[in-house]
């Protein structure tokens, strides 16, 4: 089979697809086109033929699709029902990348004591009925101390509710933003979407106060409805 691909050119960057055997001769072609997310459109296709310059012209109509929206937010609550030593000036993480601040948690004392907390945005402004295309974050942490023998292990996931959506980022002694890898989430999972942070002591040092620190964060959620 052979592809010929045609843009729709109306700034969506979609495409037009005629599907057909390579053989000449009699076939049939198989009209296909990406998912229309903005306004109907139509778009005329030219077949020629390669004898006797026999050309018919093909209208190809797509009806509007869904329409595209943006959701951006901070953060904007914690949840108090899960571990943590202390935490001191929450506010400071209800900020964006450029924030200077930050909430500091302070880890749970005492040898391989485990410190966590769910940092939370307000998604209720998006429509139950909602189709989520693509979750974009990223967040702006530190640690105190990434020494190993104070801290055997630390980072930050994302997850809705307490159910882990995306792999482990480092929180390191530089402060860095870090971005959470693109996974598949629905308009339920984003109803609760959270960052955790966790720590887990080492050995060394069990009494001493390191603290995980978060200075704000960019949650861009785009859907259709």
């Amino acid at each position: 089979m052979a592809t010929t691909t045609i843009p729709w050119n109306d700034g969506s960057g979609d495409n037009i697809y005629l599907t057909y055997p390579s053989a000449s001769g009699d076939q049939t072609v198989v009209v296909t086109s990406d998912a229309n997310t903005g306004a109907a459109r139509s778009k005329v296709v030219t077949f020629t033929s390669g004898v006797g310059s026999i050309t018919k012209a093909l209208t190809v109509n797509q009806a509007a699709g869904a329409v595209q929206h943006t959701f951006t937010a901070q953060l904007s609550s914690y949840d108090s029902d899960h571990q943590y030593y202390s935490i001191g000036s929450a506010s400071q993480a209800y900020k964006d990348l450029d924030n200077t601040s930050a909430c500091g948690v302070s880890l749970t004392r005492g040898s391989g004591a485990e410190t966590w907390i769910y940092f939370k945005y307000d998604t209720s402004s998006i429509p139950a009925n909602a189709k989520i295309i693509s979750v974009a974050c990223q967040a702006k942490v530190q640690i105190s101390s990434a020494n190993t023998n104070y801290v055997a292990s630390k980072g930050c996931v994302m997850c809705s509710g307490t159910t882990v959506k995306t792999a482990s980022v480092s929180v390191t002694a530089t402060t860095n933003i870090r971005t959470f890898e693109t996974v598949t989430w629905t308009r339920d999972e984003v109803n609760d979407i959270r960052i955790k942070m966790y720590a887990t002591r080492a050995s060394s040092n069990v009494n001493t106060n390191y603290y995980l620190r978060i200075y704000g964060s960019e949650l861009t959620i785009v859907y259709t409805v």
